[in-house]
């Protein structure tokens, strides 16, 4: 290996004994030049002639002798750089797999410096479902409240964390969330197992999924087929039939929170954002509360919001659904804004009817359960009426 400074890559003693052969070969050159000359020119007395003839032989010989000295050390700076790439390549090599290895040894026990929080740092309320010490395995996804990772209990139970800093909305909005879920028991709503604090953070047990209805969509690369969106519509009212019945509004329905289990049942998850139902205004509701691209109008336009702003939330999942992306997504948030504050025309809003009615891929029975949905709030049914239309029958 080269040391630094020698950018060569060649040693003093290798530059040394390299000159030390090259300058004696030159001289034995030059030598018997000479003689030959002599003995060429020894009668003609031409001496003159001679010397000019001699140097030229002699400078000849130096540059042939420069250029075998460069090629010889060329061919070891080169040798040496060989050799140089190849040991950096067995490091490379060596570095890569023991870094899939600690990859593999994570995903199926997690770090050692990931198995927190640990019984002695944190105050658990998770019923002893959750066995500790647990190690936090990779990353599932990320929103506006928060991470969510893989767990695995310490009895190799597997489930999912959602975590957050102890302060700020953020953990407003997880506390709000677990007080939801966890007087909540339904098959069509992600269970909560249970949470813990410490370390400055707050840790929400779920039930693991495989994904939601987007993730679904995006590995997929395309939308859902009729009979697709029917099942997890079918699921997501199951769902809101309970929560309403509970009094409990989801006020963020849309793809990304509704997520599906390893038999492909769907739960309504994310309920970071849902509130009790009574006294609920666009005040508590607040500027941030849903996606305005799913949000109902009345949401919008600073008016009470009750369970049927659900059934909006719905309607545009089913768009989604079967379009990839909800109504009027190609607008923008200002576009959408601007369609959700137009005024209604006989009891309908125009263009979302209108949008409907282009969409000549729907089956008919998708339309018209869209077109109940994304009426005015006084004609808009709750989800029970849902619940009895002919396309989920």
């Amino acid at each position: 290996m080269a040391q630094k400074g020698e950018d060569s890559g060649l040693g003093s003693e290798d530059r040394a004994q390299i000159a030390k052969e090259l300058l004696g070969s030159l001289s034995e050159s030059v030598q018997n030049a000479v003689v030959k000359l002599t003995n060429n020119n020894r009668n003609s007395g031409e001496l003159k002639n001679v010397t000019v003839w001699a140097a030229e032989q002699v400078k000849k010989i130096a540059v042939h002798s420069a250029n075998v000295a460069a090629s010889k050390i060329i061919e070891k700076i080169e040798e040496q750089e060989r050799k140089r790439r190849e040991e950096e390549q067995e490091q490379q090599r060596a570095a890569g797999l023991l870094q899939a290895m600690a990859a593999l040894v994570g995903m199926f026990a997690g770090s050692d410096n990931d198995k927190k929080p640990s019984e002695k740092n944190v105050t658990d309320y998770s019923s002893g479902v959750i066995k500790y010490p647990w190690g936090k395995q990779e990353e599932l996804g990320h929103g506006a409240f928060g991470k969510v990772f893989r767990g695995k209990g310490a009895d190799g139970f597997l489930f999912a964390v959602k975590e957050v800093e102890s302060q700020g909305q953020e953990a407003e909005c997880l506390q709000d969330e677990i007080k939801t879920l966890k007087k909540l028991s339904h098959p069509n709503i992600v269970q909560c197992f249970g949470f813990a604090e410490g370390g400055g953070k707050i840790f929400m047990y779920l039930e693991l999924m495989t994904g939601s209805i987007t993730d679904r969509m995006e590995k997929m690369s395309r939308a859902c087929t009729a009979a697709e969106a029917k099942r997890f519509t079918i699921d997501m009212v199951k769902g809101l039939i309970y929560l309403h019945g509970e009094g409990i509004i989801h006020r963020d329905i849309k793809c990304a929170n509704v997520l599906l289990d390893a038999n492909g049942k769907a739960k309504l998850g994310d309920m970071g954002l849902s509130k009790q139902h009574r006294q609920l205004t666009v005040a508590a509701y607040g500027a941030t509360g849903g996606t305005i691209l799913w949000m109902s109008p009345e949401a919008l336009s600073e008016r009470t919001v009750g369970k049927r702003a659900d059934i909006w939330g719905l309607g545009c999942a089913v768009y989604e659904m079967m379009k990839k992306a909800p109504p009027f997504a190609d607008l923008g948030v200002i576009g959408a804004i601007m369609i959700l504050n137009a005024p209604t025309v006989d009891g309908s809003y125009p263009n979302h009817k209108k949008l409907i009615e282009s969409e000549a891929a729907f089956p008919e029975s998708v339309k018209k359960f869209l077109l109940q949905v994304f009426v005015p709030l006084e004609k808009r049914p709750y989800i029970e009426g849902i619940a009895n239309h002919e396309w989920l029958s």
